[in-house]
């Protein structure tokens, strides 16, 4: 039960890596700004956001300023989610962003707030937890919103453009010129918000996608290194192998035994 709830302030060690939630989780943001990224994009957040991340998804965040970002978490329970994912218009990639008005966010913090009273009491927390859904529910039901737009020029329309064209043959040319930037600020803007250069990220995003295709699909390691934008599969071996420690064929192989053991 001690995952039910979870409060956070200022650094996140999962801030900036591709990771996935065991089960959905929902993310009401107190403070700070930055954006959430998923295989599809990025999308701006703030005070008074709401995100929710289904189960396997891939995303994280980039908080503008890590000290300032304060967030609270719930994980459960599940019996809540499908009434909260049919609210939340869940993108095709298994997440949704609401955006609270003040008002709602005053009431959003305290169902947190009552929800984690419980997390110690395990007779009573499910019991706080539907009814703390029951409220964000009827919030987001009769103050549903539409994403904000990313602000041009940012790190997140970067992102959102990267996650986008993956399996196109991306440079640092198309990206800046995407975001209508120069090379120099661009560079200097993108590493200090992401912590890495932007032919990393490419690079991480790329393999990220090609280990979770190689774990769950069975597309052949040719095709799979092509839809992830690598120019070919020595390419693609070459940097599998420097990143991952092994080839991409021998990673897939420890998950279809654990596949088969099951």
């Amino acid at each position: 039960m001690e995952r039910l709830i979870l409060r956070q302030v200022g650094n996140d060690p999962m801030t900036r890596i591709w990771h996935e939630v065991e089960e959905p989780m929902l993310l009401l943001v107190h403070s700070g700004s930055g954006s959430a990224v998923f295989r599809s994009g990025a999308r701006p957040f703030g005070r008074g956001t709401l995100i929710f991340v289904d189960r396997g998804v891939l995303h994280f965040t980039v908080p503008d300023v890590p000290e300032e970002y304060v967030r609270s978490k719930i994980y459960s329970p599940p019996e809540s989610f499908p009434a909260l994912k049919r609210i939340m218009e869940l993108e095709c990639g298994g997440f949704g962003i609401a955006y609270l008005s003040p008002e709602d966010l005053e009431r959003a913090e305290a169902l947190f707030c009552e929800a984690g009273r419980f997390v110690s009491d395990p007779r009573r927390a499910a019991a706080a937890l539907t009814a703390s859904f029951c409220g964000l529910l009827v919030l987001l039901d009769a103050d549903a919103s539409e994403s904000a737009p990313l602000p041009r020029g940012s790190v997140g329309e970067a992102m959102e453009f990267i996650n986008s064209n993956i399996s196109s043959p991306l440079t640092l040319e198309t990206v800046c010129e995407a975001v209508h930037l120069s090379k120099y600020h661009f560079c200097r803007k993108f590493k200090s918000a992401a912590g890495i250069s932007v032919t990393q990220y490419i690079l991480r995003t790329r393999l990220e996608l090609a280990k979770e295709a190689l774990k769950n699909g069975d597309l052949s390691v040719t095709r799979i290194a092509e839809d992830c934008g690598f120019s070919g599969i020595s390419d693609f071996d070459r940097r599998f192998k420097s990143a991952v420690g092994m080839s991409p064929g021998k990673y897939r192989r420890l998950f279809e035994k654990g596949r088969s053991g099951d």
